[in-house]
């Protein structure tokens, strides 16, 4: 019946194609001993197993190995003479060299020699096949614990060769840098840095595999979704066959790196707050944070502004739009758009950009008190990508830094406005008369109308208080409707208001005197009341350099000269 080896005695055979030479072995001793049959076998513990066979069937060679022992004379159903041959192996194993015959036969000294000589051979030849097994697992499990140490590591690392290549990574260095790993072997790692900083990586590459310099540095990388890694990457030249290899540990820094960029942002934008800068310029650090750490992407600042949504900021002139109606401020979460659900002008409320982006992201701008949207911050990007969990984090933060710069600036210039402005009119008040007074040397001296409204007392005696506000909120617009942008209309309190004329003739100065006192004549239509003040209005020169509260008291006196000669009435002093 058939013979089954077992596992453990096939785990110790070696493999069929290795055996041909033993087997041709096998066959030179059955020619040489005159034996028909030769056996290979290899004792292990009380038994033994055929390593190879000449004449005998695997079944049969299995029961003959079996039966046969080393040292003395076994009776084996048809096998009438045996000679065994011990292999004198480095290993020590227990290999015999046997011919057998059916018949008696005795083997001669000459023959017995060259049975050692081939058992001789026959240990060389497993030997060496052993030496070689054990240097492939060896290998093989040197492969299989580099293939471990790779995938356990949480470091990531890559083997370059000597043009700089990279021959090998694992998976924690594709996957900081967002790439396929198979996508990533034979590239030069320094075309994914900046072409600023590719010349000093390539150096530092360079020293270490001519000098064998071990270097460490901060390597800027570009990942597969066009964000900016930064890496920590040590590199030592190793030698294997005689080949020279570099042999790079990268060490994620990322994070530390957008923590630091966050931080010089808050502080310049901190900076430029308290010294109450333009906030095109404020915003301007945040703007170089994104572009610094997402290379070539599209930053836009907008602010909801007097009704209108103001663009604050932009990183490139096809970015700027003409002014646009604010949209309906009710946008308090992030949100991430792309070129093919919705276009950027209907996301963002502004005109239509002319640039080859493909997606958008919205970080709306909150007051501290997160009830109103200021505007918002958008990040456009040439990838159809959203932030990593990094990212958003770092974009909301200089969103919420860009928001506390635009509140800051918008409460400025409400106390601006207060300080500068009448709240009745809003016209500029005293306090910022002082600039538009100034007659620079060598320049046309301005001219000056004061503009006193006769019976206003009356009309707030009869109709009361908000009756006389009327009428100076009209007053004021019926000022704006008369006078030209570049001219100043203050209010000095009461019912009196300024008018400069800057760079004027006299000529003109009493024309647009004439003018103003014809708009301000007519009665001031009130609660189905016609409230009627008569203007009485003073007109002045100024000379070169002359001191404001000189200028003031010229034109009140040339107003007053106005009352006296009756109402409604202009009197000029412009010789």
């Amino acid at each position: 019946m058939p013979l089954t080896l077992t596992p453990w005695e096939a785990s110790r055979l070696p493999r069929e194609s290795d055996l041909e030479a033993l087997t041709e072995l096998a066959a030179l001793a059955a020619e040489l001993s005159d034996h028909p049959w030769v056996l290979l076998t290899r004792q292990a513990g009380d038994t033994a197993m055929p390593l190879t066979r000449h004449g005998l069937s695997p079944e049969r060679a299995a029961r003959i190995a079996r039966a046969l022992v080393p040292d003395g004379a076994a009776a084996i159903e048809g096998v009438a003479s045996h000679v065994g041959v011990p292999l004198p192996r480095d290993s020590g194993q227990a290999d015999t060299l046997w011919v057998l015959s059916p018949e008696p036969r005795r083997p001669d000294a000459l023959t017995r020699q060259r049975l050692g000589g081939l058992a001789r051979l026959a240990a060389g030849l497993l030997d060496t096949h052993q030496h070689l097994e054990e240097s492939r697992r060896a290998a093989t499990r040197q492969t299989q614990l580099l293939e471990a140490i790779k995938r356990a590591s949480a470091t990531g690392f890559c083997l370059l060769n000597a043009n700089g290549e990279i021959l090998d990574l694992n998976e924690e260095a594709a996957r900081f840098l967002d790439l396929p790993q198979e996508t990533l072997i034979g590239i030069d790692p320094v075309s994914l840095t900046l072409s600023s900083e590719a010349e000093r990586i390539r150096r530092l590459l360079g020293a270490c595999l001519e000098h064998g310099l071990r270097v460490r540095g901060h390597w800027p990388l570009l990942a597969g979704d066009g964000a900016l890694r930064v890496a920590e990457v040590s590199v030592e030249r190793l030698r294997l066959d005689d080949e020279a290899y570099l042999f790079c540990v990268i060490a994620d820094k990322t994070l530390e790196r957008l923590d630091e960029t966050l931080r010089d942002a808050k502080a310049h934008t901190l900076r430029e707050v308290t010294l109450e800068n333009a906030l095109p310029e404020i915003l301007s650090s945040i703007g170089g944070a994104i572009d610094y750490h997402r290379p070539g992407a599209g930053v836009l600042i907008t602010h909801v502004h007097d009704g209108a949504l103001d663009i604050e900021f932009a990183s490139a002139p096809e970015l700027l739009g003409g002014g646009c109606p604010a949209p309906e401020a009710n946008q308090r979460q992030p949100a991430f758009y792309d070129e093919a659900t919705t276009p950027f002008s209907l996301a963002s409320g502004c005109c239509a950009i002319q640039a080859d982006y493909r997606a958008w992201w919205r970080y709306p701008l909150l007051s501290e008190d997160r009830r109103r949207v200021l505007g918002d911050l958008w990040v456009l990007v040439e990838e159809s990508v959203r932030p990593a969990p990094a990212e958003d984090n770092f974009l909301t933060s200089l969103a919420q830094t860009a928001a506390f710069a635009m509140e800051r600036q918008d409460q400025f210039e409400a106390l601006r406005e207060r300080a500068e402005v009448d709240p009745l009119t809003g016209l500029a008040n005293r306090s910022q008369l002082a600039e538009a007074l100034e007659v620079p040397r060598g320049t046309r001296p301005p001219a000056l109308i004061l503009i006193d409204l006769d019976d206003f007392k009356a009309v707030n005696d009869t109709h009361g208080h908000q009756a006389g506000d009327a009428v100076l909120v009209a007053v004021a617009e019926r000022l704006r409707g008369s006078l030209r942008d570049g001219d100043t209309i203050a209010r000095l309190g009461g019912d009196e208001f300024l008018v400069v004329i800057p760079g004027t003739s006299a000529e003109n100065a009493q024309q647009i005197a004439d003018k103003l006192l014809e708009a301000l004549s007519p009665p001031v239509p009130w609660q189905g009341e016609a409230l009627r003040v008569t203007p009485s209005l003073g007109v002045i020169l100024a000379e070169a350099e002359e001191p404001p509260g000189r200028l003031l008291q010229r034109v009140d006196e040339a107003m007053y000269r106005a009352k006296r000669a009756g109402k409604g009435r202009v009197h000029a002093e412009l010789l």
